[in-house]
Formats: structure tokens, sequence, C-alpha cells
């Protein structure tokens, strides 16, 4: 499995080329940020570089809290070999936790790895390859099923402490989005087994005790990221909840992408009747065989999972609809459902269950209680639908225009352009061959052999269609790794004495292509710019009603009377300070944005910081003042929480190894 999910991506996980958009333009600068902070010795509270400043360990997707993100720095700043790491990683579990799923449902692991393939190359993961908390939260959500099952079935405790771990995991990179349906998950699952054990009181109080374990754990492994984002709640942005005109506006996942289920190719072309969702949203494949089997299952409706899956799938296709269905009018009344966008995030657990369901007809297919006869009809069937298809695009294609697209393809160039019916042509071909192929095989092998062939073939030819639109950017890995060695080592202090509206500020960046919102951040220069979702109520506001336009025509650090300045302003980590001398007393502004946790000391005396413009943060300055004024971020609790949070692992893992089996 590994090699295969390697060589599918060569492009990464060979480091040719790099990942593209939202990690290379985000993900990596935060993660750059807090390994720079920490390999110089300071722990990375405040980003003074983005947006007016941010609270980067408050960051729920930077990767401040994730113990991969945190493994790979101990081996140096993380840079774009972490990151091309990190994104294989992910690949890498996804596909294993699939596995393990797949053989505690199945008991079969040769249908495992086939599906553990199908998982870790779906479309889901290869579309949405630039969003690396989406591809953190595929990754964890098959270990969370798998050990939830273990729990709630056997009732033991190891299960529970097995199952904190992998939402602790979970939690700490992926996107809330996955964290919150997880909570409702768990809660069903919690409820529909105390109903099952209402009868057997010793089953209920085990449950419900190892309930109460493992929620203790989570959170015990939880602690510091608990509690940044509790200290930062009460900024936050995005708690409140969205308004339902931009959620039906956002990306979700309708019929017309349901054509991904058997042309993934087709999705990533520039028709019209996808525009309403992203180019890498809209990918719902889950592997050609699978989508055969995933047929064939009615065949095999014996296990007691086979209703609660299809109603899984089902649910998780009306909910990716997002807006497009009534029904999502009720689910955005329950908490929390209604604070993210991007409901095409839901298909995630249709492709799962898709997955799960084929297994059975697979499981049935190698262990030959399911009839060659049935599966030929069924290839006959698809064989037969593709060809009309085919038939149909090519009649509405150009051999020229289907030339382009596959030249471009061969030279890993994403700009090419065709018709829908020309992806679909290029695809349907694909697919009759494949077919045919596995029909053939089936003659001449086992059907595990020939099955599994197939399958490979299939997952590594429509990942490489995939991959120059939705994976890499035609950008070299080693000219990337060389820019990162030619970033500034020390902070910016050329611009303390600048308007933060001064665009002079960005003229000696260290620049490259593919990286463009968060120059700001790598070059380690004081800015109101930069991209990160976690913003301050107030900043965004400020974005509108002119509030930071005020704020930015004037330096980091200056007083509100114009006629004094600030000497030797010096830009720390995590810190500020200035020699400041009055004759009165005068006001100074921090312009960065207002949190309870910073303090300013002046020679010894501690003095009170309070919201200005109820945007940036104001000090005022007892009069005949004459010293060093000293701002720093502190978090006293995050100490204590990480090595609560530390301890807890350690036992955890100690605890995990004893109960082995």
């Amino acid at each position: 499995m590994l090699g295969i999910v390697l060589v599918s991506l060569w492009q990464i996980s060979f480091f040719v080329y790099i990942s593209k958009w939202d990690n290379i333009d985000a993900y990596l600068p935060y993660r750059y940020f807090i390994s720079d902070y920490l390999w110089n010795g300071h722990f990375p509270f405040w980003n003074s570089f983005q947006q007016l400043g941010t609270p980067v360990y408050s960051d729920l997707q930077s990767g401040a809290w994730y113990p991969i993100t945190w493994l790979l720095i101990l081996f140096g700043k993380y840079n774009i070999t972490s990151l091309s790491l990190e994104i294989i990683s992910c690949y890498i579990i996804a596909g294993l936790g699939f596995f393990k799923l797949s053989n505690y449902i199945h008991q079969n692991k040769k249908v495992a790895l086939l599906l553990g393939l199908s998982y870790a190359l779906s479309g889901f993961m290869v579309g949405s390859s630039q969003l690396l908390p989406f591809l953190i939260g595929l990754a964890w959500l098959p270990w969370i099923i798998y050990s939830s099952l273990c729990f709630f079935n056997e009732i033991k405790y190891k299960y529970a402490v097995l199952l904190a771990t992998f939402m602790a995991l979970c939690t700490t990179g992926a996107s809330p989005n996955f964290i919150i349906v997880l909570a409702y998950f768990l809660f069903f699952m919690f409820c529909f087994y105390i109903y099952k054990y209402r009868k057997d009181k010793n089953k209920m109080y085990k449950l419900i005790l190892g309930s109460f374990i493992s929620l203790g754990c989570s959170i015990i492994l939880l602690l510091p990221y608990l509690n940044a984002f509790y200290e930062f709640s009460p900024y936050f942005n995005r708690l409140e909840k969205l308004e339902y005109a931009r959620i039906e506006s956002s990306n979700s996942f309708t019929i017309s992408e349901y054509i991904s289920f058997l042309y993934p190719f087709s999705v990533i072309s520039n028709a019209e009747i996808f525009k309403h969702t992203d180019l890498t949203l809209r990918n719902g494949y889950f592997g050609l065989i699978a989508l055969i089997f995933l047929a064939s299952s009615v065949f095999s409706y014996k296990s007691k999972y086979f209703k609660p899956l299809v109603f899984i799938a089902l649910l998780s296709l009306l909910l990716a609809a997002g807006a497009h269905t009534s029904f999502y009018k009720f689910i955005y009344k329950l908490p929390y459902l209604a604070v993210f966008r991007h409901p095409s995030f839901y298909r995630a657990y249709f492709i799962l269950s898709c997955l799960l369901l084929a297994g059975f007809s697979m499981n049935n297919f190698f262990n030959n209680t399911f009839s060659q006869k049935k599966i030929n009809l069924i290839i006959l069937g698809f064989f037969t639908v593709n060809l009309i298809i085919l038939l149909v695009s090519i009649t509405q294609s150009s051999s020229g225009e289907i030339s382009s697209i596959l030249t471009k393809l061969i030279s890993a160039e994403e700009n090419f352009e065709g018709t829908l019916y020309s992806h679909i042509a290029i695809n349907s071909v694909i697919v009759l061959i494949l077919l045919s192929l596995w029909w053939l095989l089936t003659k001449k092998t086992n059907y595990f052999f020939a099955t599994a062939i197939i399958l490979v073939l299939d997952l590594f030819i429509q990942t490489q269609l995939s991959v120059p639109k939705t994976v890499t950017n035609k950008i070299s890995y080693s000219v990337v790794k060389d820019y990162f060695n030619k970033l500034p080592k020390e902070i910016n202090q050329d611009v303390v004495y600048s308007k933060l509206n001064d665009n002079s500020l960005t003229e000696n960046f260290v620049k490259i292509d593919g990286f463009w919102r968060n120059l700001s951040t790598l070059n380690k220069t004081i800015s109101f710019k930069g991209y990160n979702p976690l913003k301050f109520r107030e900043f965004e506001k400020s974005e509108d009603d002119g509030r930071l336009d005020e704020a930015i025509s004037h330096n980091i650090l200056y007083f509100e009377n114009s006629e004094l300045t600030p000497k030797n302003i010096n830009i720390g980590y995590n810190s500020f300070s200035g020699e400041i001398e009055t004759l009165k007393e005068e006001k100074i502004i921090l312009n960065q944005n207002y949190h309870h946790l910073w303090s300013a000391n002046l020679d010894g005396e501690t003095l009170e910081i309070n919201p200005y413009n109820n945007l940036t943060m104001v000090i005022e300055i007892p009069e005949k003042s004459n010293g060093k004024l000293q701002l720093e971020f502190k978090s006293p609790r995050t100490k204590y929480a990480i090595i609560i949070s530390l301890l807890g692992y350690v036992l955890v893992i100690a605890f995990l190894l004893k109960n082995k089996e």
C-alpha cells in the first residue's frame, strides 16, 4: 500500500514539484513561523507579521498543536520538505486507517487492502489535496470510526483511550468541520448503544464509564489546544452563525458533481455546470472497482452494518448539497453546524460509507460466494453505458481539443482547457480499457489478483489526471527548498518607523512564484495584510468601517500626540519595546490587535493596556516618564497545559502498550 500511494503521488513524494494554493500560501507559512520561533528559543504565541497581529498558538489550523507537525519541526525549521512529508503522511495514515476499519467490518485483509488504497486515493483526498486540514481530517476519520466501533461493541477501556487519542490527533490538525460532525456522530452512537444495552446494567455502566474515560483523556491530551482557543474566543470572528445567504453561495456537492463517481476527470473541466463549486471540492470519486462492487452490494445486504451505511451515505449526499435542498435549513439551526461553509466536505462520509458497502460484495466475490455471472453482467452494463457515453462525447468534441489536453497533461501543465465532453471522452476511454482488461484478467488469473491490478491502474491513472490541476504546482521542489534557505534569519527592524500602509515595505521581500499572500510572515516583516481564516472580529469589521485605514496610517508604536516619537523601537518575539520620554500624561498606541494577554511594563512599573478605537491597544504613560517601555504577550496557563498534555500522552502510550493484544 505504501509503495502504491508514493508512486501515485510521485510528484510530491519524490520531491519533484511542490503542493499548491492554500498549502503553499497559508499552511506552510503558518508552520514555518511556528518552527522559526521555536528554533529561536521562543514559544510561538503572537505573529505580528499578518493582519495587525494574530495569536498563532490559538489558530486551529496552523498545526500549532498537531503532534506530526511538531515531530517534523524537531528535525529543523518547517519548510517545503516538511510540508511534502506531512501531506504524504495524510495519505498513508488514511490508507492504513481504512485498512484497519475495513478489516474490522469485513474480516478480510484482501478487501481491506484494496479499500484502503481506494480511500487514500479517493477523489476527496486527491481533489482537495491543497487543503491540508481537510487531508488531516480525512486521514484520522477511519481510525476514529474504527476505535469507536471497537469500544461500543466490545466495551473495553483500551478502545476508549484509543478513541480519545485519535480524536486528539484529528482535532489538533483537522478543520473544525470534521470535529463538529464527529462529535454529533459519537453522541448518536452513544445514545444508540445506551438503548441497545438498556437491559444489561453491567454493560451500560461500563459504557458510560468508558465514555467518560474517553472524554477525560481527550480533554487532557487537548488541554493546550483548548486553552489556546479559549483565550482567543472573546475575539474570534467565526463563532457566530454564518448568514444563510453565505452558505447558499458556498461550495456544495450537487447532482452535477455526481458525474465524478465515474468520470472524475470531467469535474476539473471549466464547464459552467460546475462553477458553483470550487475546483478542489467537486471530486467524489472512490474508484471504478469500488463503484462496480457498490452496484452489486444490493445482493450483500445481510451485514448489520449495511442499513446504517446506506443511511449515512444518503444523508451525507443530502448534506453535501448544502442550501440546494430545504433539508439544510434544518441543519442550519443545529448548534455549531452553521459556523462553517463548504458543505461539499460532507461527501467524505459518503465516500467512506460507499467503500464499506462495496466491501461486502467484494468480500463475497473473493470468497467465490458471488457468482461470476453477476459480475460479468454488471461489467457488461458499465461497458455498454460507457460506450454510449463515449460515442456521444466524441461527436461533441474535436480531436484537436482532446490532443491538446493530453499534451498538456503529459507536460504537467495545469492550464489545459476543454469542454466537458472532451474530458468525458478521455475518461470514458480509460474506463472502457480498464473494464476490458479486468474481464480478460478474471479469465486468466484469480479474482483478487485481477481486481487488484485494475484497481491500482485505475487509481494511479485517475490521480495523475488530477495532479496538475488539484495537487501540484509546476514549480521545482529544489528551487523552493533553496528559497527557504534565503529567507531572513532576523526580524525586520528597518520598518519600525514606517507607516503600515507604506507599499515600499514589501520592496525588499524575498519572493518566489507560488507564494503571494503571506510573504510578510516569511520575510518577518510587520504587516496588516496576509491571509488567515483566523481573524479578530473587530479587525474584520474595521476593514469596512475605516478604522483599519486610520490605524495603518501610523507606524507600529506611536504616540497619540504626534509631536512625540518613541526611540529605538524594537520588534521582538512576542514582544515590542521602545524608549519614551514624556513631560505630561500621554497615550501610546501599539498598532496590533487588542488581546487581554498583552502586558506593558515601564522600568518595572506595570501599566494598563486598553483597546484603542476598539481595534488596537493603548497604554497611558504617566507624566515625567523616561525609560524603556516593554510590551509582551504571555499565556501563563499554556506552560502548565503543555506539561499536563505531554504527561497524558506518555501515560496513554504506556497504557496502550501494556494492553496491546
